[in-house]
């Protein structure tokens, strides 16, 4: 699955790469701004589009984006686990995985639950913004059964990226089985897999 996804990535047009907040347009200003663009949509929405022809199973279970999924309370119950979702996300009961594929919103089974997907392409991303994607890629996992979870980060440095991801390890859970943070520095750049499960990149 991974392969299919990274191929996918590598047919997506450089124009859904960009990420444009006009300040203003023609002397008027806009309402793009860089805490109310969520760029990553179209990002995602371009992936779904090329992923899709390529599944095996298009039929039997479904290609969605930003589905809601409810998270009363946690199921997973280690303390690290409880204390980071505590700690960055406030203990938000409700998320928007950018991408899964699934056999249907009522099905909770693991066996149909594939994987679930968190993009951000924001070259400014900081480490705030990269941990809550990381608890909620953690959350997928444990709260909603996913097989494989995917983080997947366009237009930042890989060594960026990796320090990142040393800084939240060292201070809040992670789980690396079956989790896959994938980079892609720019259009044009073969995706790069930060596997925590084997420690090295792929």
């Amino acid at each position: 699955m991974i392969n299919l996804i990274n191929q996918a990535i590598l047919r997506i047009p450089e124009s859904y790469y960009s990420v444009t907040n006009p300040a203003d347009r023609n002397g008027r200003p806009t309402a793009y701004t860089r805490g109310r663009t969520q760029p990553e949509r179209n990002f995602v929405t371009q992936l779904c589009t090329q992923l899709y022809p390529k599944l095996t199973e298009p039929y039997s279970l479904q290609l969605d984006t930003e589905i809601y999924k409810s998270i009363n309370e946690p199921v997973f119950r280690d303390a690290k686990y409880l204390d980071s979702i505590s700690t960055i996300l406030q203990n938000q009961i409700g998320l928007y995985p950018d991408l899964i594929y699934h056999r249907g919103q009522y099905d909770t089974h693991p066996e149909n639950q594939v994987f679930a997907l968190g993009c951000k392409i924001n070259s400014w991303l900081s480490q705030e913004q990269f941990n809550k994607d990381l608890i909620k890629v953690m959350m997928y996992k444990h709260e909603l059964n996913f097989q494989t979870v995917v983080f997947l980060i366009a237009n930042n440095n890989i060594t960026k990226i990796e320090e990142f991801t040393k800084v939240y390890e060292s201070q809040y859970y992670i789980n690396r089985d079956h989790l896959y943070i994938i980079v892609v520095e720019k259009y044009g750049s073969v995706p790069a897999c930060l596997i925590h499960g084997q420690g090295n990149r792929k």
